[in-house]
């Protein structure tokens, strides 16, 4: 970790190198000087310098908010951690660093507080996350002037608009009670998944072409209860699953797969 020799309204500092250093924290803040993502305006790597130095008020680690009588930064062991180092020409080595601090902190049982830092960091941050608390155990409440779920930007999948973009998944579910003895439920469920449209995927790493794969799921469930020992239930369900490996000229690679047809169904297409 490194950074200014400054820490957030002069609360206490840590090394996340060090447990012993946030042992019992309640949030550790961790700066993310990082804006390789962005592909217009520079500038927010500076992010986390400004966030800390911009207050002019006494670097006490204390902020009573009025209102409430409380003072988090009193009431609340918090500590702060410096800044990840991340340069920007490294490719996924920041991304990692990042995301390997927030689950740090994450394990140790603090909140991780993130100073951006563009919108590349949320992939990580919540990656961190998820892996000291288990994956699918996380939900992630996004607010942006728009919502980051743009498509693969100059062939790579990290930037600050797709971090939405790699799993998208959609679910519906309705729960009917027909009368004393039936009961009718139905589930929809829709799993889209974009890798880059230019070297390696996530999913294939030695795989140079683009990949799709889209699964949808309906189940339909009856239940009726002949008695309390006797249940019946009548279960439908369809599942479809679609996956593409398209053949195009941004992966001229992709063009040396084999065609094999088998009974006229052929195994690739574009």
């Amino acid at each position: 970790m490194y950074g200014p020799d400054v820490t957030f309204a002069g609360v206490g500092r840590c090394d996340l190198d060090e447990p012993a250093s946030f042992a019992g924290a309640d949030v550790v803040i961790i700066g993310a000087p990082y804006d390789a993502g962005a592909s217009y305006r520079g500038g927010a790597r500076f992010g986390p310098k400004m966030i800390r130095t911009t207050d002019y008020l006494p670097h006490d680690s204390s902020r009573p908010h009025l209102a409430l009588r409380v003072d988090p930064l009193q009431d609340m062991k918090v500590l702060d951690a410096g800044d990840v180092e991340m340069p920007g020409v490294e490719a996924r080595l920041p991304i990692d660093r990042l995301e390997n601090a927030v689950r740090t902190a994450a394990e140790a049982g603090a909140i991780p507080v993130i100073l951006g830092g563009d919108h590349t960091v949320t992939w990580p941050n919540v990656t961190g996350v998820a892996r000291a608390k288990g994956w699918g155990r996380v939900s992630v409440i996004h607010f942006d002037a728009h919502a980051d779920t743009g498509d693969v930007q100059f062939g790579s999948l990290i930037t600050p608009y797709s971090q939405s973009q790699t799993v998208r998944q959609y679910g519906s579910r309705i729960d009917h009670q027909l009368g004393s003895r039936d009961a009718l439920s139905g589930r929809f469920i829709i799993d889209d998944n974009i890798a880059p449209k230019a070297g390696q995927t996530q999913s294939f790493p030695t795989f140079q072409t683009g990949f799709t794969g889209k699964t949808v799921s309906i189940a339909v469930v009856e239940t009726h209860v002949f008695s309390p020992s006797i249940t019946n239930e009548f279960r439908p369900a369809y599942t479809r699953v679609d996956l593409g490996y398209p053949n195009d000229a941004v992966n001229p690679l992709a063009k040396t797969l084999p065609q094999i047809a088998i009974q006229g169904v052929n195994t690739t297409s574009s």
